[in-house]
């Protein structure tokens, strides 16, 4: 089940998972957070940054390691997706690694600058 959260509804351990997979959390106006619970347990989140000239930037997307490979890190992207577009965002970028990258571009991101380890994308509305 995905919820709108807070960044104060994160439990620390999952901070600390994430932070650890090179993924960024974020507090303040324009910033938005999206949690997938099992069972009641926070598996999963995404944030996206929301800026007020149009744009818009994905800093996180992390799914527990023991909950990969279910589809969470998708239903996540498309909830953050859907919002973006329903608020007015024309683009959304973010940086990741190859692997996330192959999931967002299938849900239609753009690379448009690429380096050895990190890929830079874009989705346009």
């Amino acid at each position: 089940m995905i919820e709108k959260i807070e960044y104060s509804d994160i439990p620390e351990d999952f901070v600390k998972q994430a932070e650890k997979a090179r993924a960024s959390f974020m507090i303040g106006d324009g910033v938005h957070y999206w949690g997938y619970y099992k069972a009641g347990n926070l598996v999963g989140c995404t944030c996206l940054v929301a800026f007020k000239n149009g744009h818009g930037k994905i800093k996180s997307n992390f799914v527990l390691k023991d909950f990969r490979g279910q589809g969470i890190f998708t239903k996540l992207n498309k909830k953050c997706l859907s919002f973006a577009n329903k608020i007015g965002l024309t683009n959304i970028t973010l940086n990741c690694l190859p692997d996330c990258a192959r999931i967002h571009i299938k849900s239609g991101a753009v690379v448009y600058l690429e380096k050895k380890t990190i890929k830079y994308l874009v989705y346009r509305f």
